[in-house]
């Protein structure tokens, strides 16, 4: 029933979303659909998106209400739409699913040189863009459909942090 419930909920929801773009134009011409647009908590809005050329890119606000850079890649080699969420320590999240059908993540990282970490494998076999929320007690979650026709989570064992539960 819970995974029925969340299979309902990830149909009619997308993540937090403040808003959402149809197209627009990425690094080099490339073009993005389907814009996950979250709030940093310091106001800032940042969009992410999947690029035609099959990364993920993103670009953010300089300044709250201010104006935008240009679209930047994050790398990676995705299948489906992707999906971000906020952590509870404000570090912004990204997950999307990868030729091998594994589920992948990207986090903010002041101590990286770019600000983001590389990219990480959660494993999984999963056939459909992801679906990430923030639970009640502030972990986050992710889901997606196996080839099973089964939702499937995983979720942080600790808010902002892991490891990472088991796919359930």
């Amino acid at each position: 029933m819970k995974r029925l419930l969340i299979a309902l909920i990830a149909l009619f929801s997308v993540s937090t979303p403040v808003a959402t773009a149809s197209a627009t134009s990425a690094p080099d011409g490339v073009s993005v659909m389907n814009t996950v647009t979250l709030r940093n908590c310091d106001g800032r809005l940042e969009d992410f998106a999947l690029g035609t050329d099959s990364s993920l890119v993103h670009r953010w606000q300089r300044s709250p209400g201010g104006a935008w850079t240009g679209w930047v890649s994050l790398g990676g080699v995705l299948i489906y739409d992707i999906d971000a969420s906020l952590n509870s320590d404000c570090r912004l999240e990204a997950f999307g699913v990868g030729t091998n059908h594994e589920m992948y993540h990207i986090w903010q990282d002041a101590n990286a040189s770019n600000g983001w970490s590389g990219w990480a494998s959660l494993g999984g076999y999963l056939t459909s863009r992801p679906w990430s929320h923030r639970l009640s007690d502030n972990r986050l979650e992710v889901c997606a459909w196996g080839p099973d026709h089964i939702y499937h989570c995983k979720a942080q064992t600790r808010p902002s942090s892991g490891p990472w539960t088991d796919w359930y």
